[in-house]
């Protein structure tokens, strides 16, 4: 970093045919113009770029397991990308996602944590799992109207995390995603055989907003646009 640095201020000779594989190369181009303005008084300020949210991870994520990874997540163009297995010792599964980005090379190791987590709690001692044969990565439902879910889901409904990587599914939190179904309707009765356990910070506002039935001072029920039951709790 300190070399590509001085190279960036001083000019391109001063590194050589160094200066091509300069990791992070434009990131230091862009610090020696700051520091070239503030030199002469000039300096002005960029926007800083918006956070990254949990969402925005679950969709790269998302994006890395359908292997189809177009866009890192600072926006640049992923040119080309290759996975393969890694060994494990603990018996997790872990996936090596390498991506080529303009003149930068970055590596992504995808763990499965769950299995090392256990091995880890047991001691060194244990006897090493083997890696499991299946792994849940979404609870998938149907639904005719994603944007109907999204209000109520979302920021001004329950308050949780919202993803929408195309126009016909919608990711909820972690493990949570609406598929859209044109004309579904749900044929199996009053009672569904789903209950989805939300637990929310704002209560009180919560209930409100999506009109939820209290069943005591920290508990409520009420059905999303699908008809899906929802039981809201208090966080505790």
């Amino acid at each position: 970093m300190t070399a590509g640095l001085l190279g960036a201020l001083h000019g391109p000779k001063w590194l050589g045919n160094m200066g091509i594989a300069v990791q992070d190369r434009r990131y230091i181009e862009g610090m020696a113009d700051r520091c070239v303005d503030l030199a002469l008084g000039s300096e002005h300020y960029e926007a800083m770029p918006p956070p990254l949210r949990d969402r925005d991870l679950a969709g790269f994520r998302n994006a890395l397991a359908s292997r189809e990874p177009q866009t890192f997540l600072d926006g640049r163009q992923i040119t080309s990308s290759k996975s393969f297995a890694l060994e494990s010792k603990t018996g997790a599964n872990v996936q090596r996602w390498v991506l080529q980005l303009d003149l930068q090379k970055v590596v992504v190791d995808i763990v499965d944590s769950t299995i090392v987590g256990r091995n880890h709690a047991r001691g060194s001692s244990s006897p090493v799992e083997s890696p499991r044969a299946a792994a849940l990565q979404w609870v998938s439902l149907l639904a005719p109207d994603l944007d109907q879910i999204d209000s109520f889901y979302g920021s001004g409904g329950l308050g949780l995390d919202t993803f929408r990587p195309s126009s016909n599914e919608l990711y909820i939190g972690r493990f949570l995603r609406f598929v859209f179904l044109a004309g579904y309707k749900d044929d199996s009765g009053a009672h569904r055989p789903v209950l989805l356990n939300i637990e929310v910070n704002d209560f009180d506002a919560v209930v409100n907003r999506v009109g939820a039935e209290a069943a005591d001072h920290s508990s409520a029920r009420v059905k999303d646009p699908v008809g899906n039951d929802i039981w809201i709790t208090r966080t505790r």
